[in-house]
């Protein structure tokens, strides 16, 4: 009797167990999106963050494409967070925790939200996040002469960061020094710091702005000046950057890290001769009677710009507060039923004020069309990016207006140098060559030129594209999440960044480039906090040059796996 008992047992379990083994292989195949977010600095994992799932609905990703809401949930005591998703898609995932901020702002390459896409080929996504709470910095100024604080000075916070190879700092606080020269700044994004000042003589708008440097403060612009206020040589603090005390380039950042209160220390600061420049216009800027206005924009360099101001249009004017250095001067005339004229000069002050003279015009037009190449498809064009940067400034012009045919417009564009930056190119594609007025560009860098009778510019696109995955490793170990860089070689745009692509692998170090055109190729790969190495060009092209080139061929499908890269 117990042997039958036994054999009508193992036959149950028999039968459960085979029915059961469907359910196991769907759940398998399920699609799923996991994550962790952890406090900034801290590597740990951050409990009770809020993180909601939304559905794309259609298109490419971006912030015109409808969501819907399709989950909600909070972190474990470990960080971790998982959704099982229904139906396969692109997904947008947001975190957020009350009195938590997204770190690094602008410069820092954290995130608070990420877009995955999910099917049967890519079931799942593993994603990391950073959170922090507000930190602050601090500080006093002296004078070094006179061994005196400096009050009412305005000091700025300066997010500091690499971008495109160069040093790139972005506005992150604000304060002022009290009478005991003592400043505070709070509610600071965790992220690198540099500390710089606003000197006395500065920009209109931030005497209107902050009432407390009226007493202290000077216009940089004057509209109406003399003989006199021409020759006139001012002293003022130098404009410098701390920790370090002298230009950007000699400064070292100092992280504030989650929640973390930095103090500074005494800085001191020094009076410097300050060179004074006219600018005048050549052409026809202004008629008689237009009531028109014309924005004045000056920079150090092409990374570190600042809005001098509004002056009446065509009137000469004088700019103060410049010490020696390279300078660019970029102008635009607007007006109601009138069309922009703009106007671009570079110049250098030395030891004396100097004139400057901006010759002003409407610009160039340039009619433009994506097309394909013989016997490919046509895709979508709607979600596709076109901005015209240029390569001897930081100000961008807007993205160009792409219809449904593929066909632009650009209207205005100063006689310059551009970088053709392109985004939301299906993978299904790629840009298999650009023409500007029917020539070929060698790469993405397009001179305008002015005395062509007709502007045009057209981006062919094949249905032909490479694609490259693969996975990497570090002594035969998956790397969670690595940074991945792959460089067109040798590199044919503006530079060696506007050549590169990169994407952050899965938890399994697995990695994936599509859309890719045909062409030699480098990769490397390394931890997410040797991303900011990567910024630097040097490191990247070292980097690059001791690896390997393979070629990729049209509609070729190449997988590799990569060493993780120390740098």
């Amino acid at each position: 009797m117990k042997r039958l008992h036994a054999l009508l047992l193992l036959a149950f379990l028999t039968a459960v167990l085979s029915q059961a083994q469907p359910g196991r292989k769907a759940a398998a195949d399920a699609l799923q999106i996991t994550g962790h977010v952890e406090e900034f600095g801290m590597s740990r994992g951050l409990s009770d963050v809020q993180v909601t799932l939304e559905r794309y609905e259609g298109g490419t990703p971006s912030s015109f494409v409808p969501r819907t809401k399709v989950g909600a949930l909070s972190t474990d005591t470990n960080g971790a967070f998982a959704f099982s998703i229904e139906q396969p898609g692109t997904y947008r995932i947001e975190v957020s925790k009350d009195g938590y901020i997204r770190p690094g702002g602008l410069r820092g390459g954290y995130r608070n939200s990420a877009d995955v896409s999910l099917d049967k080929t890519n079931p799942t996504a593993d994603l990391h996040f950073s959170l922090g709470r507000p930190g602050e910095l601090s500080g006093r100024f002296v004078d070094e002469d006179t061994h005196q604080p400096v009050a009412g000075l305005a000091v700025v916070m300066c997010q500091y960061g690499y971008g495109r190879g160069h040093v790139e700092l972005s506005p992150g606080g604000y304060a002022i020094t009290g009478k005991d020269g003592r400043f505070v700044a709070n509610k600071l994004s965790p992220a690198d710091y540099v500390v710089t000042i606003q000197p006395r003589i500065t920009n209109g708008s931030n005497l209107t702005i902050h009432a407390s440097l009226r007493n202290f403060g000077e216009d940089r612009l004057l509209t109406q000046f003399s003989d006199k206020d021409w020759n006139v040589v001012d002293e003022d603090y130098d404009n410098t950057y701390w920790p370090g005390g002298s230009g950007v380039s000699s400064a070292f950042p100092v992280t504030v890290g989650s929640g973390a209160r930095v103090d500074l220390g005494l800085l001191t600061i020094k009076k410097v001769p300050k060179y004074r420049v006219r600018v005048s216009f050549v052409g026809t800027p202004c008629r008689l009677g237009d009531r028109t206005s014309m924005d004045v924009v000056a920079a150090a360099n092409h990374w570190l710009s600042t809005k001098v101001g509004t002056v009446p249009c065509g009137k000469e004017f004088v700019m103060r507060g410049f010490v020696a250095g390279a300078y660019q001067l970029e102008v635009t005339r607007y007006g109601k039923g009138l069309p922009d004229l703009k106007g671009s000069v570079q110049f250098n002050v030395a030891d004396e004020n100097i004139d400057v003279t901006v010759p002003m015009s409407p610009g160039v037009d340039i009619d433009g069309k994506f097309t394909v190449a013989e016997g490919a498809s046509v895709p979508d064009y709607k979600g596709i990016r076109l901005v015209f940067s240029p390569t001897d400034w930081v100000i961008q012009n807007g993205p160009a207006r792409i219809d449904a045919e593929g066909k632009f417009r650009v209207t205005g564009l100063t006689v310059r140098e551009y970088q053709l930056e392109l985004s939301g190119i299906p993978q299904t594609h790629y840009v298999k060559q650009i023409l500007y007025n029917g020539q070929t560009l060698a790469g993405n860098v397009l001179t305008l030129d002015p005395h062509a009778q007709a502007q045009t510019l057209e981006f062919v696109l094949d249905d032909k594209p490479a694609t490259v995955s693969g996975s990497v490793r570090d002594d035969d170990n998956p790397v969670p999440q690595p940074h991945v860089v792959l460089v067109r070689w040798p590199p044919t745009g503006f530079d060696l960044f506007s050549s590169l692509l990169r994407t952050t692998g899965d938890a399994k170090g697995q990695f994936n480039f599509a859309g890719l055109a045909p062409g030699d190729y480098r990769i490397l790969a390394v931890q997410a906090d040797a991303i900011e190495k990567l910024q630097r060009p040097h490191i990247l092209e070292d980097l690059l040059r001791k690896t390997d080139s393979f070629t990729l061929g049209a509609r070729q499908f190449q997988n590799i796996n990569v060493t993780l890269t120390h740098p």
